[in-house]
């Protein structure tokens, strides 16, 4: 697992929640490099079960799937563009990395 990767789940850990589902590969849509399903232990957030996705670039054509987004929603995203329940989300192409996680959970924690 990639380091940003552990360091959102540690961030989730904290906050008192567990992946439950991990999918990825033919299990995805193109667009999804990996998508994560984690639930609330005895959460103070009002949800029980969360979406963790990490969005592709929209033009990615190579064999490699690189992660240009970081979405978290309520529901099962339809399409690339379904943003209808987002929760929080941060953009990994340019910045640092901490700056942007710090952001993410101050949004993330604001619902």
């Amino acid at each position: 697992m990639k380091q940003y990767k552990k360091d959102l789940l540690k961030g989730f850990g904290k906050r008192r929640f567990e992946i439950t589902e991990l999918h990825n590969g033919e299990s995805v849509p193109w667009w999804i490099e990996e998508k994560w399903i984690i639930n609330g232990l005895k959460s103070e957030y009002p949800f029980e079960k969360l979406y963790v996705i990490f969005l592709t670039d929209k033009n990615w054509e190579s064999g490699i799937k690189t992660v240009d987004e970081i979405l978290v929603t309520e529901l099962e995203m339809k399409n690339y563009s379904d943003y209808s329940s987002k929760i929080a989300e941060m953009n990994m192409r340019n910045g640092n990395f901490n700056d942007k996680l710090e952001l993410f959970w101050t949004e993330f924690d604001k619902k």
